[in-house]
């Protein structure tokens, strides 16, 4: 045994004795100290590489979709991250994330599986989702100034999921987001949330003179107003929660037996406490049908998607390709997880990111 591996050895045997455990159902248990856990990770990772040869390389980059190329050309990405900088302007600071997380980043503010992220060895995880981590930077950032925080990035995130069935989309894929954090005190001024709307129906425009995008649709919800439908019918919110995947084939509206169909262009048939609940869009609303009047803009009365994720006003925006197929480009909405990670409910957190990737591959 080389001297390396005798210290690496010792140590491990350091962290086994402090923490006592004895079978490997109480080691799975995650009661051992991360920093420990992680020495031990390290030195299985470095006795099962060391068996390691280079087929297994090529082989693993032949298989795994992991480790696979995007199979876009970057100059595309750089193409759309330049215009979308463009159409930002200068309110919001691009930020340049770390590929990891803090581990838990995800599981904790929204209650996201961890199974469908990816850690790392060394007790951290790969960023899944740009609006958790851009969430968390801007936090920071609020925390020392005290003052409005606009920040946006371009980044790969990466998913463990399996998406080999739904067209376009890819274990990791690159995404353009943005994150606004302030004081939230008028719980009916939306003016940061129609900015980020905003900028996506000005971007898709912008990219429509070298694309072909058409059919553009927003919908409008409040993940409130779907979590009182539920409980007022009496729903089982597992049984919700297992169709927030397949949300087109669940129609919430439906199982409700509501006098209304879910994608409406009015509220006139919802009971008071929802259109309470929708009354901040009243006006976001009014003005983006008469400004992008080529634009469909309609409530979502029956959104699913979301529920344990958002706390409020959300928003989705769709559009078709020139094959006259129609993908989800954009989401986004009001959290809690700037509140939670500053621990103070007067803080609110809207986020939204948009599929870069997916619209070079299938508009561009």
């Amino acid at each position: 045994m080389t001297s390396h591996n005798k210290k690496i050895l010792n140590i491990v045997n350091g962290a086994l004795k402090r923490w006592k455990g004895k079978t490997i159902l109480d080691f799975l248990s995650g009661s051992m100290k991360l920093s420990d856990t992680q020495w031990l990770l390290s030195y299985l990772f470095e006795n099962i590489t060391n068996k390691l040869n280079m087929t297994h390389i090529i082989n693993q980059r032949t298989r795994d979709a992991f480790v696979q190329p995007c199979e876009i050309d970057q100059r595309m990405l750089q193409f759309f991250d330049r215009i979308a900088s463009d159409t930002l302007g200068k309110k919001y600071s691009m930020v340049e994330l770390s590929p990891l997380a803090s581990i838990g980043s995800n599981s904790l503010l929204t209650k996201i599986q961890q199974a469908n992220i990816l850690p790392t060895s060394r007790m951290n995880e790969l960023v899944a989702d740009i609006a958790v981590a851009l969430s968390i930077e801007s936090a920071l950032k609020y925390r020392n100034t005290n003052k409005e925080v606009c920040t946006a990035s371009s980044h790969r995130i990466v998913r463990v999921q399996n998406v080999s069935s739904i067209p376009g989309f890819t274990q990791h894929f690159r995404m353009f987001g943005l994150c606004y954090i302030d004081k939230f005190t008028n719980m009916s001024d939306m003016k940061p949330l129609e900015e980020q709307l905003r900028f996506y129906l000005d971007l898709i425009n912008r990219l429509s003179d070298i694309g072909t995008v058409q059919n553009v649709s927003v919908y409008l919800s409040n993940i409130l107003a779907s979590t009182h439908i539920i409980k007022k019918s009496s729903l089982a919110m597992e049984e919700v929660r297992s169709m927030t995947d397949c949300e087109d084939e669940y129609d919430l509206c439906t199982k409700c037996n509501m006098d209304c169909t879910r994608y409406s262009k009015t509220i006139s048939n919802v009971d008071t406490s929802v259109k309470r609940m929708l009354k901040p869009l009243y006006p976001i609303i009014e003005i983006l049908r008469m400004e992008y009047p080529n634009v469909t803009i309609l409530y979502d009365l029956g959104r699913i998607a979301g529920i344990g994720y958002y706390n409020g006003i959300c928003f989705k925006i769709t559009a078709c390709n020139k094959d006259g197929f129609e993908f989800p480009l954009v989401d986004g909405g009001l959290s809690d997880w700037a509140a939670k990670l500053l621990h103070n409910k007067k803080i609110a957190c809207i986020t939204s990111g948009i599929g870069s990737e997916l619209f070079c591959k299938k508009f561009l």
